[in-house]
Formats: C-alpha cells, structure tokens, sequence
C-alpha cells in the first residue's frame, strides 16, 4: 500500500484579511538627485541618447539564395 503525505501536523496559516503595511513616511520629500552624471559631457550625451531604440542582436542561418533579401532587408531598416 503507498504512503501519502498528511497536512497534520503542519502549521495552518489564515488567508490574509485584505491589510496591506503603511510605508514609513519620511519627514522630508522627495528630492531629486542633483548630481547623476559625473561632468556635463556625459549628462549631454546621455540626453542625446536616451531615447534611442536597440534591436536585441540574434543568430541567423541562411541558406545561399536567402542572403541577398535579407541583408537588402537589413540596409532598408538603416
């Protein structure tokens, strides 16, 4: 005959009864970080580029006839 485990002898917990905890309310607000970037060069570059769009790079295995579409395709996005 096969055993089968048996609750028990576990702890019963209560389903929470819908209290969420207060965040500790700080006595001064929030400010924001004066200093982020290290120079200005840098808190301009960042402004240059922050909204640039990056195409995750990935593998692809093309058989002979398919290369000249697809690097077509690939000149035609830039």
């Amino acid at each position: 005959m096969a055993r089968t485990k048996t609750t028990a002898r576990l702890p019963t917990t209560e389903p929470s009864k819908g209290k969420k905890r207060r965040r500790a309310s700080s006595s001064s607000p929030e400010r924001p970080i004066s200093n982020r970037f290290r120079d200005p060069e840098r808190e301009e570059r960042y402004e240059k580029i922050k909204n640039w769009v990056f195409i995750k790079e990935r593998k692809v295995v093309l058989l002979p006839d398919e290369y000249d579409p697809f690097l077509n395709g690939l000149i035609r996005r830039n």
